[in-house]
C-alpha cells in the first residue's frame, strides 16, 4: 500500500465510522478478546453451529473454551 493509499483511506468517513464502532466494542469488551467472542456467540448463537463444523484453529479454540 502506499502512503497516498493509506492517507485516502484514514481520510474515509466510512472507514472512520468502522474505527469508530471498532474502537467502541473494545472498549465495552474491556479489550478481551474472550469477552468479544462470548458476546457474540450470545448475539449470534447460529455461528457456534458454523464454528464448530469448521475444521482447524476455531474449533480447536471452541474445545479449549469448553473445558474452562
Amino acid at each position: 500500500m502506499t502512503s497516498s493509499t493509506a492517507l485516502s483511506i484514514r481520510n474515509d468517513p466510512i472507514m472512520q465510522e468502522l474505527w469508530a464502532v471498532k474502537a467502541q466494542i473494545n472498549r465495552e469488551a474491556n479489550y478481551s478478546v474472550d469477552e468479544i467472542v462470548r458476546r457474540m456467540r450470545i448475539a449470534y448463537p447460529q455461528a457456534a453451529s458454523i464454528e464448530n463444523a469448521s475444521s482447524g484453529r476455531a474449533t480447536a479454540l471452541t474445545d479449549t473454551h469448553q473445558a474452562d
